[in-house]
């Protein structure tokens, strides 16, 4: 029993913290920031490591990553799930862009606390160009239907929807040159006319992600309401009701195409060819929603005739894949004076 007890302490310390976490009071935060290591790879396309600190009004630092009460919102920066892995997706328009913004913002019923903060880019590592179709929304799932009220009969369950089709990348013009240590890649969208301009330092791999987006997977179809019981009343009876027919699932979204892209190397960037990589795959096709579950007969009493099972909706049809883009690589001479 003694030896117990000091695990016990152990525990209740640790539900107490985790608890003065839960608490945490805006009124009594001096400021909160993005904290990561300065001295990783960190460039455009990059997945950094990071948490979100709080500085409290008694100097004591507070990890709020998961906490409810903080927003993380930017357009520079995709947070992956509730974890602590961060990706930089801004696609920058100007050679002299190195930063990330987001917005930080803690707040309770009482106070309310925004804080702008970055991520400042080194140049270092690989470069990821992100122009992959965006993946289609899935199908919505329905819920399981019940038992009619003035019927005997099981409600039939609802169809799942349709997943939506992937979007299919676009197609795109690079040009990429070398300056000293640093290499530039101008790349513009052929459809708007949109223009990123990223650059980088030498002898790191450059990777033109140009997929298609997958389709969306299709909705689960929703199960059948049960029967109502057989029963007896008054000498007269009433024989059970039958179950419910599961919805169908829904059809899955087709995957997009991917885009294709035109790479020109100029002569002073030549070693960039063998560290090119070019994916172009079409997007998966979404996976048909499951079919929902009969539902189950009400109960029989002595004598009645026994209802019947509703059936399972059939499941939707998966998606096609979408087809792979084109892609050409040559080492030419160019001005890339225009492009700065």
């Amino acid at each position: 029993m003694i030896r117990s007890i000091p695990i016990l302490l152990v525990v209740v310390l640790l539900f107490s913290s985790c608890g003065g976490l839960k608490r945490l009071e805006v009124s009594e935060v001096s400021t909160v920031f993005f904290e990561y290591n300065h001295a990783d790879n960190i460039n455009f396309g990059t997945e950094i490591e990071a948490k979100v600190l709080a500085i409290m009004l008694d100097g004591k630092e507070i990890d709020i990553t998961n906490n409810k009460k903080l927003s993380f919102v930017s357009q520079d920066i995709r947070r992956s799930g509730i974890g602590k892995k961060f990706t930089l997706i801004k696609r920058p328009a100007s050679f002299s862009d190195n930063y990330a913004a987001m917005t930080l913002t803690v707040s309770d019923d009482e106070e309310t606390l925004k804080i702008l903060d970055t991520v400042h880019l080194n140049f270092r590592g690989n470069l990821t160009i992100n122009a992959r179709g965006q993946s289609g929304n899935q199908g919505i799932d329905q819920q399981n239907s019940g038992t009619r009220i003035f019927f005997r009969d099981g409600r039939d369950g609802e169809h799942g929807t349709r997943g939506e089709n992937g979007i299919t990348a676009n197609d795109y013009v690079a040009q990429i040159w070398k300056e000293e240590s640093m290499v530039y890649i101008y790349v513009r969208n052929v459809a708007d006319n949109t223009e990123w301009k990223y650059k980088m330092l030498a002898n790191a791999e450059i990777i033109f992600d140009l997929r298609g987006g997958n389709g969306g997977r299709g909705g689960i179809g929703g199960g059948g309401g049960d029967g109502k019981d057989g029963k007896v009343v008054d000498g007269k009876s009433t024989g059970p009701g039958d179950g419910g027919h599961g919805g169908f699932g829904g059809d899955a979204g087709n995957g997009g195409n991917g885009g294709s892209i035109q790479v020109f190397i100029h002569p002073s960037a030549s070693a960039v060819e063998e560290l090119l990589h070019i994916r172009t795959q079409g997007g998966y096709g979404g996976e048909g929603g499951k079919g929902g579950d009969g539902g189950k007969p009400g109960d029989v009493l002595s004598g009645q005739i026994a209802g019947a099972m509703g059936q399972r909706g059939s499941s939707g049809r998966s998606g096609m894949n979408g087809s792979k883009g084109t892609s050409s690589i040559a080492i030419i001479e160019f001005d890339y004076s225009q492009f700065q």
